[in-house]
């Protein structure tokens, strides 16, 4: 989720320069493909208020070419087959971003982990099978699951 605060409580909004990359849609960064795109928050200004500076952020987004599985005793993931949520469970709670990626590569789904147990909702992906990959402390967790 994206989030920006204001003291004059005006609406930021934002925009991404790549939409080829990743798209904007309620606060939330879709990643959509490979490459580097800038995302710029604004907010206009009224009255009583100047329009505020442009914040922009390079988003750069990579695929990898291969993908290596690690047992990890300290994380789950179910159920496997799983239609609707799937559910994560990590021993960690340091922040830590997981994503989906299909049979062709691209990333369908991303989220940011927070909790020793997530839920992820699946039920917008197509059925097939996917890589599910997250970086935990020292480990890089992937797990083939299946969406029905």
């Amino acid at each position: 989720m994206i989030r920006a605060t204001s003291g004059s409580g005006l609406i930021v909004t934002y925009m991404c320069s790549n939409t080829s990359i990743a798209t904007l849609v309620n606060g939330k960064i879709h990643i959509v493909g490979a490459g580097t795109a800038s995302i710029t928050a604004s907010q206009s200004g009224n009255s009583n208020y100047n329009p505020a500076v442009d914040i922009i952020q390079t988003l750069t987004v990579t695929i990898g070419t291969a993908i290596s599985e690690v047992e990890a005793p300290d994380a789950q993931c179910y159920p496997n087959p799983v239609h609707g949520i799937l559910f994560l469970k990590r021993a960690h709670t340091q922040v830590a971003f997981m994503s989906m990626v299909d049979i062709s590569g691209r990333i369908v789904l991303v989220k940011q982990l927070l909790n020793e147990l997530e839920s992820i909702d699946v039920s917008n992906l197509k059925p097939g099978s996917y890589i599910l990959k997250f970086i935990d402390g020292s480990f890089v967790y992937t797990n083939k699951v299946i969406v029905q």
